[in-house]
């Protein structure tokens, strides 16, 4: 199977279960979403951090600009199971899009610029509006939902959504 040559790391989680669900989650949606000759050099650190991340629930930096393949992924402490785990899914899917060149944040440009596909986009684009952002919202939750089917935990509470009033 591929993907085991990644490097994948998980900081500051004193729950063994939660750094479990977090490798694996990790690792299946790597291996699904991404290229395997790609997939096979990434280094990806998880790091649970205890403030709110200026209120975010998490955030995904490549370390690397130009070939990005090492990551460090963010994660809210303040998050339950259920949204930490689909919050890591739409950061794994940022993964995707820098490792496999959908998405480059342009650095050496006159003004913050992002490129999507070929596409430019400058920072007045609405965090909502932002296509990348509109893939990881979309892909986060069926992401998740595979994970769980696979690993048989469909019928665990923590994974069930809230009712809407």
């Amino acid at each position: 199977q591929q993907g085991f040559f990644m490097k994948l790391r998980v900081l500051n989680s004193k729950n063994p279960t939660q750094r479990s669900d977090i490798r694996n989650l990790t690792q299946k949606i790597v291996n699904h979403l991404i290229r395997p000759g790609i997939a096979k050099n990434l280094n990806i650190t998880v790091r649970i951090k205890d403030n709110n991340l200026d209120g975010c629930m998490g955030l995904c930096q490549p370390l690397d600009n130009h070939l990005p393949r090492r990551f460090e992924i963010v994660l809210s402490s303040r998050l339950n199971k259920r949204t930490l785990m689909q919050t890591l899914a739409h950061e794994l899917v940022h993964v995707k899009q820098f490792a496999q060149d959908e998405l480059k944040f342009l650095v050496n440009s006159v003004e913050p610029r992002q490129r999507w596909h070929n596409e430019q986009f400058d920072e007045n684009t609405t965090y909502w509006n932002q296509p990348w952002e509109k893939e990881a919202r979309k892909m986060e939750r069926p992401l998740l939902m595979k994970w769980a089917r696979s690993q048989k935990l469909m019928k665990k509470s923590w994974l069930k959504m809230p009712k809407k009033g």
